[in-house]
Order: C-alpha cells, then structure tokens, then sequence
C-alpha cells in the first residue's frame, strides 16, 4: 500500500501558531519602535534645522501611534478591521497635529509595516475587492501625508508603494490558491470520470461474455431435455456444445479477473479487459451456430489493421448481436457483414427472425451503443429492410493504418 506522503510543515502548523506568531511580531515591531523613538526623542533634530524638541503630546501621540500598529500586526488575523480604524484614526491626528519632529520617521515605517501586512492579508484571503478596499484605504491614508508637513511627504510616497505592492503579492498568491484549488476539483473530477468509465468498460464485458454463453447453454440445455429420450446421441453433442462454451466463458472470465488484479496494461486497452480479436469471432460463430442459428460472415474490403481497442468493440458488438438474434429473434439464419472502407469501418448483422428483440433497451444494445459512442462512430438498431432485425455500427477509420 503506497505511503500518503508528508504534507510540507507550514501546512502542518496550527492557526493558533500564526496568531501566536503576529502577537510576537506586532510586540516586537512596537517595542523596538519605542526604543527608537526614545532616542529620537533626546535629539529630534540631527539635521541640525532649527526644530524645537517635541512635547510630551507629540510623544504621547507618537507612542499610541506605534503602538496601534503593533496591535494591527498581533490582531489582524482576528479583527483586521478595528485594528486598522484604530490606526488610521491615530494616524490622521499625527499628521494633523504635527511631523516636523524626526520622530516621524520612526512612527511613519511602524505604520507603513501594519499596514503593508494588513493590505497583504485581505487580499490573500478575504478576496479581490476586499483587498481592493484595503488598498484604497491605505493609499488615501498614505495620501494625506502629503497634505502635511514636507517631512511626512516621502512618506506617503513609500506608504502607497509599499501597500501596492502588498496587495499585488496578495492578489497573486490568493489566485494561486484559488488555481491549485480549482486544479484538485478538476483531478478529482477525472479521476471520478475514469473510475465511472472502467466501471462501465467492466460491466459491457461481463455482460457480453455472460449473456453469450448463458443464453447458448440455456438453449443447448433445453434442446438436450428435448432430444434426450428419443434421441441420446443429440443430447450428448448438446451436452458438449455446453461444456465447450461454459469451459471457454470461464477462461474469459478469468483472463478478465487476471487483468483486473494486474492493472494496467500495454495492449492499447489500458489494461482493464482481455483482447479478443476478430480472428476469434469462429468461436462465436461456432457458439451460435450450436445453438440452432446458421451464420454467414462476410468481410468485403480491403483488411486494414485496428487498434485494441476498436477491434474489441467490433468483436464485442459482434457477439452482442448474435446472442440477441439467439435470444429473442426466433431465427434460423444470421448475416454478419464486416466491410472496410476507405473512412470507416462498417458493420451489419441481420437475421430472418421475426423482426424484433425482447428488449430493445436492454443493457445489450445500451453496451454496443456505448462502444460506438466512444470512437464517434453512429450506431442503429431495428427492423430490417425485408423481415428480421439489423443493427448496424458505423466506426470512423481515420488515422488508423
């Protein structure tokens, strides 16, 4: 039994790890942003412009802006929309109020971090518009830097590329969930569609094979009971035409049952059912014939190579339609024409019974509609042109040589 194997270990973590993890990093973020402003904060003018020292306001709104940040990135996974008024708001008033102070800096790449993280997770997992959203949001919020001082303004330039580029990665990566997503779904799909074919492949021949030779032994067994007092020597040779035919289902039966168990073969059948040629169909024929049924085969045109595949199919519709024409159509002769044209390959069993079948929508004629269907051929099934019944195949040559 194959090993399913190892998922890769970040999908292997709990959601309780990333929630974990942006608290540290939010904490982290915050608190070195703090220790950075208390050293701006004894000299907020290194350049040397003249600027007064902030007072305790200014640091006060400097240290709440910062430190709504740090809750945008510990929270944004549970409540990114709060979070992020909380920023914006603190944000507004620090440009409002004042950022001439080099203090700015250091608030100004805080928020620029919560929130390029915030715009790269709505659009990674919340959807194409709600990350649209996200984005504006944080683009006109990067734009009223430039409506502040002159110190904010690189700012609101670095604040609007940095979440851009945030959304586009978290576009790209949302789509390319979405396509591994949708790619699973469509395996699945085929997957089901295969297992659902094999099944029906399977199903046609067994059935084929069983209501061949059950429907000879049935008539051979009657026809023995039949002859058996007036005439023993015609109930021994019904007794052997049913040996012979019950001996030559279970050796298809187990040559199908041996597939099975190997799996996939190299025969052009994919390996799901054994290969009877259209050199075996004197093994129907003979079957056929035993069962009170004379037929005439006829093979008119130039012989042309099939695949596996499609030489099965004609065997099998073949089969199918003699053990029809023994079942229910009450006839004494049977034609069966195989022609080989120059598209096509085309083929006709008619018999001069009594025009009909037991059960035109039995699984026999479903199986050989199936087979036809399947290399885009046509098939039909009905009263012949003067008495009996005729199916007829009509299977589509092209490319085969």
């Amino acid at each position: 039994m194959p090993v399913t194997p190892h998922p890769p270990l970040i999908t292997r973590l709990p959601p309780g790890f990333w929630l974990v993890l942006d608290a540290a990093f939010g904490a982290l973020v915050a608190l070195w942003s703090i220790v950075e402003l208390q050293g701006e904060s004894r000299d907020p003018d290194p350049l040397g412009r003249g600027l007064p020292h902030p007072g305790p306001a200014a640091l006060a709104l400097a240290v709440g802006t910062i430190i709504a940040s740090g809750m945008v990135i510990a929270l944004r996974r549970r409540a990114p929309l709060g979070a992020s008024l909380a920023l914006l708001a603190t944000w507004v008033v620090f440009v409002a109020v004042d950022g001439r102070y080099w203090i700015a800096v250091v608030v100004c790449t805080t928020t620029i971090v919560a929130a390029t993280m915030v715009v790269y997770l709505l659009a990674s997992t919340r959807g194409t518009w709600i990350g649209l959203r996200a984005l504006g949001v944080a683009v006109a919020a990067g734009a009223l830097a430039l409506f502040g001082h002159a110190d904010l303004r690189q700012f609101g330039y670095l604040a609007a590329i940095a979440t851009t580029s945030a959304w586009a990665i978290g576009y790209a990566v949302a789509r390319h969930r979405a396509y591994r997503t949708d790619l699973a779904r469509h395996e699945r799909r085929l997957v089901h569609a295969e297992f659902v074919e094999q099944r029906l492949e399977i199903a046609r021949e067994l059935h084929d094979v069983i209501a061949h030779s059950m429907s000879v032994v049935s008539i051979q067994s009657g026809y023995g009971l039949y002859v058996l007092d007036r005439d023993p020597a015609k109930a021994r040779s019904a007794l052997d035409a049913i040996q012979a035919t019950s001996q030559s289902s279970i050796r298809e039966l187990r040559n199908l049952l041996a597939v099975l168990r190997a799996g996939s073969g190299n025969d052009g059948t994919d390996g799901l059912v054994p290969t009877p040629r259209l050199a075996d169909l004197d093994t129907v024929i003979g079957r056929t014939e035993d069962a009170g049924v004379q037929v005439d085969l006829r093979i008119t045109g130039t012989a042309r190579p099939l695949t596996a595949g499609m030489e099965v199919s004609v065997y099998r519709i073949i089969q199918e339609a003699l053990t029809n024409v023994v079942k229910h159509a009450d006839a004494t002769t049977a034609v069966v024409r195989v022609d080989y044209r120059a598209d096509e390959l085309a083929v006709e069993i008619c018999d001069d019974g009594c025009g009909g079948t037991a059960a035109p929508d039995g699984h026999g004629l479903s199986g050989m509609r199936e087979r036809v269907a399947i290399y885009g051929g046509r098939f039909s099934a009905g009263a012949g042109p003067d008495t009996g019944f005729l199916v007829s195949a009509r299977l589509p040559m092209g490319g085969l040589s």
